[in-house]
């Protein structure tokens, strides 16, 4: 469970971004505008080029769609040419039939006329005779300062642009209708440019329709499409979210909106043709409009803000009338910016917190810095590279979970970390050097807190008749005694890199390649044992010269495979230990040392690990200590060397012995015995000769002695 735990956090700190994009929308959008801002400006989309000749304004053709569309400004030379804003609607009648003469396939007016002037029907003649003028139309909210009554014609004309759904409304709080009145209307295409900003005021979606009173109205980038392509009403429909148009199928979000996609020419500012309505009265401007859309619209600076037209877009400022142009282009291109859906964003913030999750577990420090960083930036580019191939993703959510996860996971490691190491710390000091509980520190994953098979070296050390000791002495002077020998074996065993296990009365438990692994550890432990032999006779000096009785240890060591960690009961009581045969085997050992009078003792399988104490061992005997029904080849650890001589009569005595030659095995354990009186070995096993020489033992006898005690 505990490698999961990083996994947790992650996943729960993701849900919480899902969950908090769920509750608070509009705070997420507010940064996702700056995302998307940015891709805007980037991807402007590039168009052909205009050429400016003469005093006279010609334009070649372009090649690219954006030549489709050109703009007649009201411009303020316009201003100055016909008076101040608002003209007489016969001007704008005469207008109508001078750029007919041009043959545009549609003529676009984005002026309101929401009021009747006797003017109105000169408009509406001359819309008729022209066959392809439209106006626009829009829509007030509720609680508006301005309030129109639509006429029933007005509003049968405007629904001849509608179409009948049975569907609420999409738009919360539209209430009524700015109207173009009729007659102006009568004869003319109608399209809305109702248009939201968002809350910075920047103007970045479209809305394509708007559902009032059980009619969907589409929107003027809609209507020039239907229009210019000769599709009918009745071809009109909702599909979900999507509006189809004819065979164009437009995505759309819940309410009926979509982001725009913009377009550039090469001088930037100006995306489109720009021709100023004065010069088109005047026949200045020499061209042919066969096949194009004129846009007439307000762009003079010099009008009051309340006649301006300019929307501040992500790419810039621009005209109302040019921002509809882009939407209506996405149109006539079939190039919509899809949006992923937000359960696809939820699927991106959960994945990002399993890969952050899985980095924090596969590496730390600065590399975790990096593989984050990393994701952060490929995350960043795909969002770039998918808006290039229209396609929308969100990265406010999922560039934050990035952020937000790897800071919660980082400190979560940190936390876990600084507690592993307040745990170590406080588990290992007592009984581990200081260089390797650093060593730990650094790297918590070397010590095996949780349990691990490993090969090492157990010692094990006890006061030789401390029984008797403590019958005969006070109690304070056997704690004083106790303590001080213990004290002084701890630092021994510490500045040879060992881990104090545990103090057992007088028994001492130490491990050597556990919690810290290394190779050598049955070097280490027969060198401690030596030190610690060093250490009781600088000990034993002082009691002496105290007139204190003298205490005396022995030593015994084996290595193998244990298993290593904490063992006990989960929050209340945990010693870090070790336990299995190769343990209690070491522990058997220990033992043998009062039998054969010697004070270190190691196994065969320590004796076989050793490099540079091995010419300070001899094999004793073949023992099978009890408990265990393989025989054990146990040596002694010299703690100064014997005579050469003595080794070698030794040597040959031990294998007489196990050759059943007695008389020759007694001859040479005696002779030993004359160079060494005091050898414990050659004592118990000459009493052994002599004893198998009156009773031998089994005939499948294989040299071993079977111990019964412990």
């Amino acid at each position: 469970m505990e490698r999961y735990k990083t996994t947790l956090l992650a996943l729960a700190l993701a849900f919480l971004i899902i969950f908090s994009a769920l509750l608070f929308p509009a705070l997420w959008d507010r940064v996702e505008v700056i995302f998307h801002d940015l891709r805007a400006r980037l991807f402007i989309r590039e168009t052909g080029r205009e050429k400016v000749e003469g005093a006279d304004i010609t334009m070649e053709q372009m090649d690219s769609l954006l030549s489709t569309f050109v703009f007649i400004d009201i411009d303020d030379y316009s201003l100055q040419e016909y008076g101040r804003w608002p003209w007489n609607r016969e001007v704008m009648a005469r207008f109508i039939r001078k750029i007919g003469e041009m043959n545009p396939k549609l003529v676009f007016i984005d002026i309101y006329y929401p009021e009747t002037s006797p003017e109105d029907g000169l408009m509406d003649q001359a819309a008729a005779e022209a066959g392809n003028v439209g106006f626009v139309y829009n829509f007030l909210m509720r609680g508006s300062y301005e309030t129109y009554t639509v006429d029933p014609l007005t509003l049968e004309n405007i629904r001849r642009w509608a179409v009948p759904v049975e569907a609420p409304p999409n738009i919360p709080g539209i209430s009524q209708i700015l109207p173009t009145v009729s007659p102006i209307s009568d004869h003319a295409f109608l399209g809305h440019d109702w248009m939201m900003a968002d809350e910075d005021n920047v103007f970045r979606k479209v809305t394509e329709y708007v559902i009032l009173d059980g009619y969907l109205y589409p929107s003027l980038p809609v209507i020039l499409y239907m229009q210019y392509n000769g599709i009918p009403m009745d071809q009109l429909r909702l599909a979900g979210k999507d509006l189809v148009v004819g065979e164009r199928v437009i995505p759309l979000d819940d309410s009926g909106r979509r982001l725009v996609d913009y377009y550039s020419s090469y001088r930037g500012y100006d995306r489109f043709r720009h021709i100023s309505f004065a010069h088109i009265m005047s026949g200045h401007a020499q061209i042919d409009l066969t096949g194009k859309i004129a846009f007439v619209g307000m762009t003079a600076r010099g009008l009051a803000s309340a006649a301006k037209d300019i929307k501040m877009t992500p790419v810039g400022e621009m005209p109302g009338m040019e921002y509809l142009a882009n939407a209506t282009l996405n149109i006539f291109e079939g190039r919509f910016i899809k949006s992923v859906p937000f359960w696809v964003d939820t699927l991106i913030i959960l994945a990002i917190a399993l890969l952050l999750s899985l980095f924090s577990r596969g590496s730390r420090g600065w590399r975790n810095i990096l593989l984050a960083g990393l994701l952060f930036i490929l995350f960043f580019a795909a969002g770039f590279i998918l808006y290039k191939h229209s396609v929308y993703i969100r990265m406010a959510e999922p560039l934050a979970a990035i952020f937000v996860i790897f800071l919660g996971v980082t400190f979560f490691k940190y936390l876990r970390e600084e507690l592993q190491k307040k745990m170590i710390r406080d588990m290992f000091s007592s009984y581990l050097s200081a260089n390797i509980v650093q060593e730990l520190l650094k790297n918590p994953e070397l010590a095996t807190l949780h349990g691990q098979k490993r090969d090492m070296s157990v010692l094990f050390s006890d006061v030789k008749s401390f029984t008797t000791f403590t019958e005969e002495h006070p109690p304070e002077e056997v704690v004083q005694r106790l303590n001080e020998y213990l004290h002084e074996m701890t630092d021994v065993i510490m500045s040879h890199d060992g881990t104090l296990d545990k103090f057992v009365g007088d028994e001492i438990m130490a491990l050597f390649g556990a919690p810290l692994a290394y190779e050598d550890h049955a070097e280490r432990a027969v060198r401690t044992a030596l030190a610690m032999r060093g250490r009781i006779r600088e000990l034993q000096e002082k009691w002496r010269a105290r007139g204190q009785d003298i205490l005396d240890m022995g030593i015994g060591i084996n290595s193998g495979s244990m298993l290593v960690g904490n063992i006990g009961a989960e929050g209340k009581k945990m010693d870090y230990t070790v336990i299995g045969d190769n343990v209690n085997l070491g522990a058997r050992i220990e033992g043998l040392t009062r039998f054969y009078r010697v004070n270190i003792l190691i196994t065969e399988d320590t004796y076989r690990l050793l490099d540079r104490s091995r010419s300070r061992c001899r094999e004793i005997d073949l023992v099978k200590v009890k408990g265990k029904n393989e025989p054990t080849r146990i040596y002694e650890v010299m703690e100064l060397p014997y005579p050469d001589i003595f080794l070698i009569k030794f040597e040959e005595a031990l294998k007489a012995y196990r050759e059943r030659n007695w008389a020759e095995a007694e001859r040479l354990f005696r002779e030993t015995l004359d160079i060494q009186p005091e050898d414990g070995p050659s004592r118990l096993l000459l009493g052994r000769s002599e004893q198998y020489r009156m009773t031998p033992p089994p005939a499948d006898w294989d040299g071993s002695f079977v111990m019964t005690e412990k």
